[in-house]
């Protein structure tokens, strides 16, 4: 049987190695961003001997101008933005380290900063239809430049721009095709133009990051 001290809480929906989890108020349980920012510091230790150190990270207003721009943004991402801009400091050097992969870690990507996916909103005068009216030709079973998920006729701001690499960025759809998922992860990739699916969620994007164990993060290519 077991006992509670004074002034702890007990929640039973939470039990870790077959034992009921007792904490105070303030303890804050993990979540997949606690996993991804755990395994995170743990691989930059691993590869640089030293503790990673974040810079900044979005600010409340920042948060609220997100919000305001991009209606439902998952959680999980704001989350991700209150812990880290992207931007980290080594050997008073400031730069934005791989922080996203796909494929297996095969694209890793860096993360825009906050006034890069605030002004990206603002491209509301163009739909993807526009920009590429050779998109609308292809078999929608056999496409190869624009996902059947995504919908080509919302405004192009209203896809979250919040990762890319030299050639490639990453979006946050939420206003998906009805073959696609709020929340999707949509790839773009230059030279041809394309827009692939990636994954259902943020929450998966890190998942996969954390799954292969932060392969090619900061790498010396990246100083």
């Amino acid at each position: 049987m077991y006992r509670l001290r004074e002034n702890s809480t007990f929640d039973i929906s939470y039990f870790s190695g077959g034992l009921p989890a007792i904490y105070n108020k303030e303890k804050i349980m993990n979540t997949l961003v606690d996993n991804y920012f755990q395994g995170l510091k743990e691989v930059y230790k691993e590869k640089k001997g030293d503790d990673i150190k974040f810079i900044t990270h979005a600010t409340e207003d920042e948060i609220d101008l997100i919000k305001k721009n991009y209606p439902g943004v998952p959680n999980e991402f704001v989350d991700f933005l209150k812990r880290t801009d992207g931007k980290i400091s080594e050997e008073n050097y400031a730069y934005r380290p791989t922080m996203f992969s796909i494929h297996e870690g095969n694209l890793t990507y860096h993360m825009c900063s906050i006034n890069k996916m605030l002004e990206h909103a603002q491209y509301k005068d163009q739909t993807l239809a526009e920009l590429y009216p050779w998109f609308l030709e292809e078999d929608v079973d056999d496409c190869e430049s624009a996902t059947p998920e995504m919908d080509l006729y919302i405004p192009i701001g209203d896809r979250l721009l919040f990762a890319s690499c030299d050639y490639s960025e990453l979006y946050i759809d939420l206003k998906p095709s009805p073959l696609g998922k709020v929340g999707q992860i949509i790839r773009y990739l230059h030279d041809p133009d394309s827009y692939s699916f990636v994954c259902n969620s943020f929450s998966e994007l890190l998942k996969e990051s954390i799954d292969t164990n932060f392969e090619y993060f900061f790498d010396e290519h990246e100083l």
